[in-house]
C-alpha cells in the first residue's frame, strides 16, 4: 500500500494530464486533442513542440494573461464562423471546437468568456427532431417497392 502512495505523490499534474483525465472516453479524447492541437496550429503557438508540451505551456501562459488566451480562441472561432458561412464546415462542428477547448480552458484554469463566445456562433441544427413511422406508413413504403 505504501508503495501505490508514493506512486501517487509522484505523479505530476499537469494541465495536459489534467485535461486528459476530465474526459472520459478514449476516443472523445482523442477527437479533442485533435481539434485543439488544430487550434494551436491556428495560432502558430510553438509549433516545434509535441502536443503535451503545446498543451501545458499555453495553459500556463493563458493563466497569467488571459486577454492573449481570449484573443487567441476568437480569432480560430472566428475562422471557423467562416468556414461554417461559406458551408465548409456545419455548426455542429463548430460546436465540437468550441466544447474541446472551452474543456481544456477550463481544466487549465484559463479563464475564457464563454457566454460571450456563444453567443456570436451560431446554433447547431437539432437533427433528431424525427419519429418512428407509423404501421401504415410502413404498409405504404413495402407496397411502392413491391410494385417498382
Amino acid at each position: 500500500m505504501q508503495s501505490l502512495s508514493r506512486e501517487a505523490s509522484d505523479f505530476h499534474l499537469t494541465p495536459y494530464s489534467l485535461f486528459n483525465f476530465s474526459v472520459r472516453s478514449e476516443l472523445t479524447r482523442k477527437y479533442y486533442e485533435r481539434r485543439i492541437e488544430r487550434f494551436l496550429d491556428f495560432i502558430e503557438f510553438n509549433t516545434n513542440q509535441d502536443t503535451e508540451q503545446r498543451f501545458n505551456e499555453f495553459a500556463k501562459i493563458g493563466q497569467s494573461e488571459a486577454e492573449w488566451a481570449f484573443n487567441k480562441v476568437i480569432s480560430f472561432l472566428q475562422y471557423q464562423k467562416q468556414r461554417t458561412e461559406k458551408g465548409e464546415i456545419t455548426a455542429a462542428t463548430l460546436s465540437n471546437f468550441v466544447k474541446a477547448l472551452k474543456l481544456f480552458c477550463e481544466t487549465s484554469n484559463v479563464t475564457i468568456p464563454w457566454k460571450k463566445i456563444s453567443r456570436g456562433l451560431p446554433h447547431p441544427n437539432q437533427s433528431a427532431n424525427d419519429r418512428a413511422p407509423t404501421l401504415n406508413e410502413i404498409k405504404k413504403l413495402s407496397s411502392t417497392q413491391i410494385e417498382e
